[in-house]
C-alpha cells in the first residue's frame, strides 16, 4: 500500500474537458465510491497511473477512492507524485518540471544544480549533496537525479569543457 500524502482538495468539477474522461476500475473489495483527479504540468506532460498511460495534461480522470501515484513524463524527465482520491471530491495533482538553462555568465565554472525549494542530487547514481550545488564534472553526458521526498526528477546533461551549465528543477509548482 502506498503512504498517504497531503494533496490539495478542491470542489467537484462541473464538467470534464473533452477527450480527458476515463474511469479507473475499483480496487479489490468492490468499492464503488469515486472521485476525480485533475492532472496539470508545466510545461505539459504525459501522465500514467499504475503503469497505464492516461492522458496528456491538463486532464481530468475518475478513480475509485484510494491512494495512487502519478508519473508525469516530459521527454527523458520523469516526476512522480502520490495523490489521494476522496469519494465525491476532486484532487489537484500538479507538477512543474522547471526549465534548465545554460549560463553564459563570465567567471563561472562547472555545473550549477538548483532545485526549488531544495533536493538531494545524484550524478550517475552517486549521491553528491543537497542543492544548491556547484560541481566540476568531466566533459560528456551525465544523468542528474533530483530527489525531494517522494518526488523525483531526472535530467541527462552534456558537459562541455570550459562551458558553465545551470540546471534548475522546481518542485513547488
Amino acid at each position: 500500500m502506498r503512504p498517504l500524502f497531503e494533496v490539495l482538495i478542491v470542489g467537484l468539477l462541473a464538467s470534464t474537458p473533452t477527450g480527458c474522461a476515463a474511469t479507473s476500475a475499483a480496487p479489490s473489495g468492490g468499492v464503488s465510491e469515486q472521485g476525480r483527479a485533475t492532472f496539470t504540468a508545466r510545461p505539459w506532460a504525459s501522465v500514467s497511473v499504475g503503469g497505464e498511460a492516461l492522458c496528456t495534461t491538463r486532464c481530468v480522470k475518475t478513480f475509485a477512492a484510494g491512494n495512487y501515484v502519478a508519473v508525469f513524463t516530459k521527454g527523458s524527465l520523469k516526476l512522480t507524485k502520490p495523490f489521494v482520491v476522496t469519494a465525491g471530491q476532486n484532487t489537484a495533482v500538479a507538477v512543474d518540471f522547471g526549465v534548465g538553462e545554460t549560463s553564459t555568465a563570465p567567471n563561472k565554472k562547472g555545473v550549477l544544480l538548483r532545485a526549488r525549494p531544495w533536493a538531494k542530487v545524484h550524478i550517475n547514481g552517486r549521491s553528491m549533496g543537497i542543492t544548491p550545488l556547484r560541481l566540476d564534472l568531466p566533459p560528456g553526458e551525465h544523468v542528474v537525479t533530483f530527489v525531494r521526498g517522494s518526488m523525483k526528477g531526472t535530467r541527462t546533461i552534456t558537459v562541455v569543457k570550459d562551458k558553465p551549465l545551470d540546471v534548475t528543477l522546481d518542485f513547488d509548482k
